[in-house]
């Protein structure tokens, strides 16, 4: 009798998993790979999510740094320095902030927008020819976020005070503001007239 059970029992440890066994662990296989493919999406756009927020913390920095080095440098006694609260051109689809003489180079500089450059400056030169340069490089801002822009609702010139004042700063990709990615107002002093 015991060699009757113990070749029994060596007959069940060869017959390998019963089908019960094994439609329960193909359940359980099935059940952790959906949950699997579910997560990885979530996962997918909340990484882009931080990834754009990141981008465009960067993109805001580095704007109000270029801002304030631009601005900084404004010569307050030129006749070129130009209130232009924002004013769309229609024609280029541009907008204009505010133009003066940059008392580092001597050129008359404006700040604009356009949707394809963002914030940017124009530069008239000596030769009398016009370069545009972004704030933020397009290639500097971009890497998978290309679309991502500077813009501002405003930047005014207070004379009394010798400072620009910029309002409303903050990126945009297309038409939407991206959320905490902007700053309410900020001042630059202009450095002739700072003591």
């Amino acid at each position: 009798m015991n060699g009757l059970r113990e070749r029994v029992a060596s007959e069940r440890s060869r017959a390998g998993f019963t089908l019960t066994e094994t439609l329960a662990a193909l359940a359980i296989m099935l059940l952790a790979s959906t949950i699997v493919a579910a997560g990885v999406p979530a996962a997918t756009k909340a990484y882009v999510a931080a990834v754009d927020n990141s981008n465009a913390q960067v993109l805001l920095s580095t704007t109000t740094t270029r801002l304030r080095d631009e601005l900084s440098v404004a010569d307050p006694n030129a006749s070129a320095l130009v209130q232009a609260n924002a004013v769309t051109d229609e024609s280029t689809g541009e907008m204009l902030y505010v133009t003066f003489d940059s008392a580092e180079t001597g050129y008359a500089t404006s700040v604009k927008y356009n949707d394809a450059l963002g914030l940017f400056l124009e530069q008239t030169d000596a030769a009398g020819q016009v370069v545009q340069t972004p704030l933020v490089p397009v290639s500097a801002a971009a890497g998978a976020n290309a679309s991502l822009r500077a813009k501002a609702d405003s930047i005014e010139w207070n004379a009394d005070a010798g400072v620009f004042t910029v309002r409303g700063l903050k990126v945009v990709r297309g038409d939407d503001v991206l959320e905490h990615a902007g700053i309410d107002e900020f001042d630059v002093r202009v450095l002739a007239l700072a003591s």
